[in-house]
């Protein structure tokens, strides 16, 4: 039988550095040290040097943020598992449940993708209008009879969006598609929101009871709140939107970064699938810009690494490092300058980095 003490120790050194790193494996999949702990209850705190990062460089990170970032509220490392940063700025308190505006498509995707493990869904190649038969009619565009569960995730669904603003399910499925499906981007909320109705019917369930059930309650999310609008056409179809509207502290929406960060896994659990993960923070179709998109996550490297990242309006932001295993986690209140936020990463954070 093969065994690590047969090799060389320079060798097996070498191994755990490479692991460490986070290369692919033979089947495609990052290599992990097991985890000493999971945050369920609440996240460890460590020293910046005791999980390879350099405090000198981090220290200068506030001071910056303070002067020439005000309207960033707060920010947090989790490297290695363990919370190495935690600041919080201008009396924004760390038990503050904020809401994450489309932060929230991050979460619906990995909703979707509990829904498909569970059985709930067959496969994200299901038709839009499996879901909704009593809203087909003759006049019906053939090409929304295309339309996937894929289609809305990549947000390629080729409905026009200023056809959909204020619209219920039906009126937007009776839309003409102005794009092939799967052919073309646009960021569009409204068509996010379909996803709403169809986990409602798949799952019996409102997206915030399954969500506690199979996806807050595993991590110890205690406190999220996903809100129900009640301007028109959530009068009509009230339901928490696909799109927006969840509340998340600072230190759950960490959480939620590092259940990505391993792959789906929590606690021995695989809550969401490994290839679901995989797939979903991987280019799944160009935007406009140099951000490509995967199923409703941002995919971008930043500051020479690959990085996959949720995003909220005003500058809410969990960036997830897999080569760094590391989670980062901003929240910020002024959406003019919600790309300049970004610039602490490569300016402090990165550089931060010793091994």
């Amino acid at each position: 039988m093969f065994s690590l003490r047969l090799l060389p120790k320079w060798m097996v050194l070498g191994m755990v550095v490479l692991c460490w790193a986070g290369p692919l494996n033979a089947g495609g999949n990052l290599c992990f040290p097991k985890r000493d702990y999971w945050p369920t209850l609440e996240w460890r705190k460590a020293r910046p040097e005791r999980k390879g990062m350099d405090a000198r460089v981090l220290v200068k990170m506030a001071p910056f943020i303070k002067t020439e970032r005000p309207e960033i509220r707060s920010v947090l490392i989790v490297r290695r598992g363990y919370l190495v940063y935690e600041e919080y700025f201008k009396d924004f308190a760390r038990d503050y449940a904020q809401n994450t505006f489309s932060m929230t498509k991050g979460v619906t995707s990995a909703l979707v993708g509990i829904a498909l493990k569970q059985g709930y869904l067959r496969s994200l190649d299901q038709k839009v209008l499996d879901f909704f038969p009593e809203y087909i009619t003759p006049d019906t565009d053939p090409l929304v009879r295309e339309i996937t569960l894929k289609h809305l995730l990549t947000m390629s669904s080729g409905f026009n969006k200023d056809d959909l603003y204020l619209k219920t399910t039906q009126e937007k499925i009776q839309q003409k598609i102005v794009h092939a499906p799967g052919t073309f981007f646009e960021y569009n909320n409204d068509v996010t929101d379909l996803l709403s109705p169809i986990l409602m019917k798949a799952t019996n369930s409102s997206l915030l009871d399954f969500a506690k059930k199979n996806l807050f309650d595993p991590l110890g999310i205690t406190n999220a709140a996903w809100e129900i609008p009640s301007v028109p056409p959530f009068d009509q179809e009230p339901y928490q939107r696909a799109s927006q509207g969840i509340y998340l502290t600072p230190l759950d929406m960490a959480k939620f970064g590092y259940l990505y960060l391993n792959r789906g896994k929590w606690n021995g659990k695989q809550i969401i699938s490994a290839d679901f993960v995989k797939a979903s923070t991987q280019t799944r179709i160009k935007t406009d810009d140099a951000t490509d998109y995967g199923y409703l996550w941002w995919v971008k490297p930043m500051a020479g690494h690959p990085c996959y990242f949720a995003f909220g309006r005003d500058g809410q932001y969990i960036c997830v490092f897999q080569d760094l295993d590391m989670v980062i986690v901003i929240t910020a209140a002024k959406e003019e300058v919600i790309n300049m936020n970004l610039d602490i990463i490569g300016r402090f954070i990165i550089p931060s980095i010793r091994q």
